[in-house]
């Protein structure tokens, strides 16, 4: 009476079915649903034999994605001369182990441009234009704020699986 909110008199037969199943087979009563079951327990010896759940939700290859870290490459592409007052377009390339970096696992790209004195003079973030694809655009007003000499665009991509930023960065000079 006190499970039958909870379970049929049926459920309750099949269950006890499947668990004197699982004792006639097995011997033991650690039923377990995991990625392993016991399948033998030595005492004596003080070991176990667990072996793989087949019927498992998860395939036995799920978290081999984790082995190795997807630490993302960074490549940036641009113009290294830009007139004050024109539009400049670089490009960004994100890649793990030279194949695109798909854009659903990347959480931000960023930009900062620092202009010829060395501050910071705009940030903001990139456009995703396909799988490993990025670009920044320099508006001619933004090119127009800057001053004659050296700027330096650093970029800042965090990807998902990794969560550890990679960094990468291109020098260019304006001019009027």
């Amino acid at each position: 009476p006190t499970m039958s909110e909870y379970i049929t008199p049926e459920e309750a037969t099949a269950r006890w079915a499947n668990l004197e199943a699982w004792y006639g087979d097995k011997g033991h009563f650690w039923v377990d649903l995991g990625p392993y079951y016991l399948e033998d327990a030595f005492p004596v010896e003080g070991t176990v034999v667990l072996k793989r759940n087949t019927e498992f939700v998860d395939p036995a290859d799920k978290w081999l994605r984790f082995q190795e870290p997807m630490i993302a490459d960074v490549v940036v592409d641009g113009p290294g001369r830009v007139t004050i007052g024109d539009e400049a377009v670089y490009d960004v390339l994100v890649t793990f182990k030279g194949a695109p970096y798909a854009v659903d696992n990347i959480n931000t790209v960023k930009y900062l441009v620092f202009n010829a004195v060395g501050e910071l003079a705009f940030s903001g973030e990139a456009t995703a234009i396909a799988d490993g694809e990025w670009q920044v655009v320099l508006s001619a007003d933004q090119s127009s704020q800057l001053e004659t000499g050296a700027n330096r665009l650093e970029i800042a991509v965090v990807p998902v699986p990794v969560s550890v930023p990679t960094f990468g960065s291109v020098e260019f000079v304006t001019v009027p």
